[in-house]
């Protein structure tokens, strides 16, 4: 009960307009980016409730052989360009591993690492480097 719980909560935040029915009853919309935050500069591991989230996209991937998965990973300015660009890599490649080892085509996935060059607010403040710390994840329709 209480996955079906984090599931729904997952769910309902997304805003599109395209929903999809999951097996279990839930729907997931298209089209809107999912963003979670790492708590330190150099993380670059998946947390729980990416895990999570990811959990339900395979199962809406697997149910919609159309669909196609989204990673965009970015980097705070805590550390040199090419430091923040190779740590965004390696995150946006650690969620695609995941989907992957859970039987999702590589091919279906696009995973781009960001660096610093699309950042949330003015990067000097301590907030401003929290919320640039951050992977976005959309389903959306493929070819």
């Amino acid at each position: 009960m209480k996955n079906l719980i984090i599931a729904l909560i997952i769910l309902l935040s997304f805003n599109a307009c395209k929903t999809t029915k999951l097996n279990s009853g839930n729907e997931v919309m298209l089209g809107n980016l999912k963003t979670f935050h790492y708590h330190k500069s150099e993380s670059i591991e998946l947390d729980s409730n990416m895990k999570k989230y990811l959990d339900i996209v395979v199962e809406v991937l697997n149910d919609n052989s159309n669909y196609a998965f989204l990673i965009e990973a970015h980097s705070d300015a805590a550390s040199n360009e090419e430091t923040n660009q190779e740590r965004s890599d390696k995150r946006a490649n650690i969620a695609k591993a995941y989907l992957i080892t859970k039987g999702i085509e590589g091919k279906r996935v696009l995973a781009t690492g960001k660096g610093t060059n699309e950042p949330y607010g003015a990067r000097s403040l301590e907030e401003s480097l929290k919320v640039n710390r951050r992977i976005n994840f959309k389903v959306y329709l493929g070819n």
